[in-house]
């Protein structure tokens, strides 16, 4: 039942209900109203429990239908047995949003499938938009909102991260914050038994503190609307790039999905052409996630494919050129000089700042990758703000492979503070950069072709499943040659 006004009781309550607030300070429903407390929420917060009357020195509330008060938004932490009567009291009410923290829904098994079905029942006939079950909850830093259980509160950015997976989230949020790299939105999708990552993108697509979005997925619906959306944001004269890590993409990671949040993860062959087709970059790691993410967040789009690698050593500029060129960034000789320019192991940072300056005015650069290792006679922090220097002007995407830990330790610290992504490989770097130059490549790719497949007005909404890949490429509108699909050899007709 996903509305105008439930995403926007989702992205901006005025008032929250708490079901399911505990006497043990540490319970996950003491936890959620605690973080919405202590992180400035400034609109009305209520503590929900028929066996409490006073927390926080606050009125509790035996249900929400006792709050004498307007409610935007209701956050379920309640066993699962007992979420389909809380519903029933919420759609009472006429809150338009709950967002569901239980588990033990279709992640269990038939029974949990049931329970689910049910509380979509009930959700539908009163018109509630449900996020969840089985979520972490959202956090929206500009607006000081965490109605989660996080344990780390973001700092405001430009990043929006939706996921499937809340511990994902959790995990996330503390390897960014410590480096200065904030969010706009956190929303932990669970079962996603109404309210999907289709709905938070299309929200997202206007949302003004969002230049980047990532997206963890174990399961997708509607292949049609995900290229619509994708699309859109991708032509948009500010495009909002989408990097998603899948979940599922062996036999095995599978069957985890399955047992994860109950859902099929569907053909990885399917899923990665799905994403060509939607103008989405697909991470395959973790750490490419997190670092193309936040290499999206701090540069602009290049205007070309090619890189110029600067560098204070040889052998890791070999490796980032190989990485570059195996991903189809072109990597070509400038200002005539070989590329990789190598500045030698005696490099200063006056000599970076200046190939920097170079390569900032020549026109056949579009990216600009930079290498430093820790020799005897390199400045850490004086070449470390030569490159935050040059970035305060620069139009033209940067990546720095800052190679080394404890030693180069005060240089990594002020490039995370200059808003430079930094890796201390150089390969990693390199693939940063890389799907930058791929989202360019795919942009200019929808912009210039007339006669490109349009997907089919018959394309299903049902759930890609591993049951029958033909379907997924006979929705986009290929031909298709007449076929049946059985179990085993001896289901062939």
């Amino acid at each position: 039942m996903t509305n105008t006004a439930a995403l926007n009781a989702l992205f901006g309550p005025q008032s929250i209900a708490v079901v399911g607030v505990s006497r043990d300070a540490v319970s996950v429903g003491s936890t959620i109203y605690a973080n919405i407390i202590e992180n400035g929420f400034k609109g009305s917060v209520f503590p929900v429990n028929p066996f409490i009357q006073e927390f926080h020195q606050k009125v509790c509330y035996p249900s929400v239908l006792a709050i004498p008060q307007t409610i935007d938004l209701a956050v379920v932490v309640v066993p699962a047995s007992v979420v389909p009567s809380v519903l029933e009291e919420i759609g009472k009410k006429e809150i338009p949003l709950a967002i569901i923290i239980s588990s033990g829904f279709s992640e269990i098994g038939a029974e949990g499938l049931n329970r689910e079905i049910h509380i979509r029942t009930v959700a539908k006939k009163y018109k509630i938009a449900l996020l969840g079950p089985n979520c972490l909850g959202v956090i929206h830093p500009h607006e000081k909102i965490n109605a989660s259980f996080a344990r780390t509160q973001p700092i405001p950015g430009s990043i929006a991260f939706i996921s499937q997976s809340g511990a994902l989230g959790a995990a996330l949020l503390d390897i960014i914050t410590p480096k200065g790299i904030g969010l706009s939105h956190f929303i932990s999708l669970g079962n996603k038994a109404d309210i999907n990552e289709l709905n938070i993108l299309e929200y997202l697509s206007s949302d003004q503190t969002t230049s980047v979005i990532g997206l963890y997925v174990e399961q997708l619906r509607d292949a049609k609307e995900l290229i619509a959306v994708g699309k859109k944001m991708a032509t948009n004269p500010n495009p909002k790039p989408i990097v998603i890590l899948k979940g599922g993409r062996t036999k095995e990671g599978t069957e985890a999905v399955h047992s994860h949040t109950g859902s099929l993860a569907g053909i990885p062959e399917a899923y990665s052409a799905l994403f060509d087709q939607a103008c989405m970059m697909q991470a395959y790691s973790t750490q490419e996630f997190i670092n193309t993410l936040v290499c999206f967040s701090q540069n602009p789009i290049p205007s070309g494919n090619s890189c110029a690698v600067l560098t204070n050593a040889g052998g890791p500029a070999i490796l980032a050129t190989d990485t570059l060129i195996s991903s189809g960034v072109i990597v070509p000789s400038i200002l005539g000089n070989h590329n990789p320019i190598d500045l030698l192991g005696d490099a200063q940072a006056k000599e970076y700042q200046e190939m920097l300056s170079k390569l900032e005015s020549e026109e056949s650069v579009h990216s600009i990758l930079g290498i430093v290792t820790p020799q005897a006679v390199t400045k850490i922090a004086d070449t470390a703000n030569a490159f935050c220097i040059h970035k305060k002007t620069s139009k033209k995407p940067l990546a720095v492979s800052w190679m080394g830990d404890q030693i180069m330790k005060e240089g990594k610290e002020i490039l995370d503070m200059g808003h430079i992504p930094v890796s201390k490989y150089p390969e990693q770097t390199a693939v940063m950069l890389s799907n930058l130059h791929k989202y360019a490549s795919m942009r200019n790719q929808i912009s210039k072709t007339q006669s490109e497949i349009t997907p089919s007005s018959s394309l299903s909404s049902s759930p890609i499943d591993t049951m029958d890949p033909l379907s997924i490429v006979k929705s986009l509108g290929i031909p298709v040659p007449s076929y049946v699909c059985v179990k085993d050899i001896q289901s062939i007709p």
